[in-house]
């Protein structure tokens, strides 16, 4: 895991970045990409996975969502689940 809530994996040689919330994923994509121009090429039907093209490597992602406070990203996975635990 590199951030509470978030997992990094590779699907079908892609990266693919699942996140549990929605505001949550906002958030992560707005940095992925206004910050680091890491556009995902397609999400998952349900919004919760950023499908990344086969030029994405999993370390740009990481090193990515590392720059993020974990504070920052547990405050906003408290809005929509204040009686969670995290993870």
């Amino acid at each position: 895991m590199v951030l509470p809530h978030v997992a990094v994996d590779k699907i079908n040689s892609r990266v693919v970045v699942r996140v549990r919330d929605y505001e949550l994923f906002d958030y992560i994509q707005d940095h992925l990409v206004e910050t680091h121009d890491l556009e995902p090429e397609f999400y998952s039907r349900s919004l919760d996975e950023m499908h990344f093209p086969l030029s994405v490597h999993r370390e740009q992602i990481v090193r990515a969502l590392q720059e993020l406070p974990c504070d920052e990203v547990e405050r906003i996975w408290r809005l929509n689940n204040p009686s969670s635990e995290a993870t």
